[in-house]
Formats: structure tokens, C-alpha cells, sequence
């Protein structure tokens, strides 16, 4: 994997779309597997995903995006990476102010600012 792979919350100004984007791709292979009789990824099934979109991208951002851009930011201190850092924060708040909500919604579990129950 590389942070190149994982860069769409490093723009705030896309994290919504991105999200959305992801959340329907995810969705469509869910689709195809149950076409193929397979087993639907978990997280993969439009018609109960459970919860919000934007938690459970936000929940993805803040376990694997955020610590990634982080230790590279530790590793080389002095570098623009601290900018980009803060910049997952901002796509972080902009999702917890998106409230758009799949079917089956459950409580939110995110815990970052604005996504908490």
C-alpha cells in the first residue's frame, strides 16, 4: 500500500464525494458477488450496510489514513506532511458534518469530532 493509494482524504475539499464514491463502489462489488451466488463482503450490501456513509469512511480515515500520514509526518519532521496531516483533520470534520444515512442505519460508533453519539 501506498499513501499515494489513501490520498483522498488529504484533500478536504473532496472528502464528502470521495466518500460517497468509495461507499458506491463498495456497494456495486457487493452487488456483483450476490449476482456470482458469493458470500457479500461484509460492509458490501446496499440494502444493510448499517450506519452513515460518512462514519464509516470517517471510522476508515481515522484508523488507517490518518496514523499512515501521521508516522510519515514522525519520520520526516520539517516536511509539508504536518500541512497534509491537518488537512485529514478537515476532511474529518467535513464528514462528521455530512448526515446522510444508508438503509439499516445503526447508532454512529466514530468517536471524532462530530461523529460521536
Amino acid at each position: 500500500m501506498h499513501a499515494a493509494d489513501l490520498s483522498g482524504p488529504c484533500k478536504p475539499s473532496s472528502a464528502v464525494r470521495w466518500s460517497r464514491r468509495i461507499a458506491e463502489e463498495f456497494f456495486l462489488q457487493g452487488e456483483r458477488e450476490r449476482e456470482l451466488g458469493l458470500r457479500v463482503s461484509d460492509g458490501f450490501d446496499r440494502e444493510c450496510a448499517g450506519g452513515s456513509w460518512a462514519v464509516r469512511n470517517a471510522a476508515f480515515i481515522e484508523h488507517v489514513v490518518r496514523p499512515l500520514y501521521g508516522a510519515l509526518h514522525a519520520a520526516a519532521p520539517g516536511t509539508p506532511l504536518g500541512l497534509i496531516v491537518d488537512a485529514i483533520d478537515d476532511s474529518l470534520d467535513a464528514l462528521g458534518e455530512a448526515d446522510e444515512h444508508l438503509p439499516c442505519d445503526t447508532p454512529r460508533r466514530a468517536a471524532h469530532v462530530g461523529l460521536a453519539d
